[in-house]
């Protein structure tokens, strides 16, 4: 199984505190809402064992013509993302779709920023306790339209970390091999790629981006010129 360890060296410049008032909800809702949707469609300009996919952005105002069709860049250490956001439409959502879609982009930006799931589990935490007081309101969710122009949301990535329903009756590759061993479970292969996994040794955030076929934890494996057992090397860690 490949694993790909996100950056350690990411450096933040100060900003100064804003909140647009189309960002801000002063009381949770009961009821189902529309949310204006934005794809962020993103080029990426190198190459990578992780590709970019759109991510869109759901808010409860129209942002105007300012908003739409802007382009820009971003750049990394391998190279330049182009981006550009489209807007993609409107969507219904219920209270409970918007409060799982919340929990998901918590946990998550929390993961990139921090790097230790026991971080995003507090973060968790902390929002279910202020659930009713007054937060940003916004959400980035992965899309699963590669074109941008209507808002599908990927709800099966966004509920895959409260629940990972993979039996093997389900599953589409029924071999004993497409099965990987974890902590609490064993789990398809389909699940696992090019998903956040957690290392409960150290609590280091991983994104899976392949598998390594004929290896187990007693395979050798080199690293700095040295050869360790895939074991004894990340339980030193």
């Amino acid at each position: 199984m490949l694993v790909q360890q996100l950056p350690e060296d990411i450096s933040y410049e100060e900003q100064e505190s804003y909140y647009p008032r189309e960002l801000v909800l002063n009381w949770p809702s009961h009821i189902e809402e529309i949310y204006h949707c934005y794809t962020i469609e993103m080029q990426q300009n190198f190459d990578d064992d992780v590709s970019f996919e759109n991510i869109i952005l759901a808010v409860k105002s129209n942002l105007g013509n300012d908003f739409t069709h802007m382009d820009f860049k971003l750049f990394a250490n391998k190279g330049s993302v182009g981006v550009n956001v489209v807007y993609a439409g409107t969507i219904l959502l219920s209270p409970e779709r918007v409060s799982v879609a919340t929990k998901f982009q918590v946990a998550l930006l929390r993961s990139l920023i921090n790097q230790k799931w026991n971080r995003s589990a507090d973060a968790l935490d902390k929002h279910q306790q202020n659930d009713t007081v007054p937060r940003i309101s916004y959400l980035l969710l992965p899309s699963t339209n590669a074109d941008g122009k209507s808002p599908n949301i990927h709800w099966d990535c966004i509920s895959s970390l409260f629940t990972l329903n993979c039996h093997r009756s389900h599953c589409p590759e029924k071999s004993c091999l497409n099965y990987v061993h974890t902590k609490d479970k064993e789990i398809c292969r389909g699940m696992l790629m090019n998903s956040l996994v957690v290392t409960p040794h150290n609590g280091y955030v991983y994104c899976i981006s392949g598998f390594l076929d004929g290896l187990d934890g007693n395979s050798v494996m080199k690293s700095k010129g040295e050869a360790h057992r895939y074991k004894e090397y990340y339980k030193s860690k």
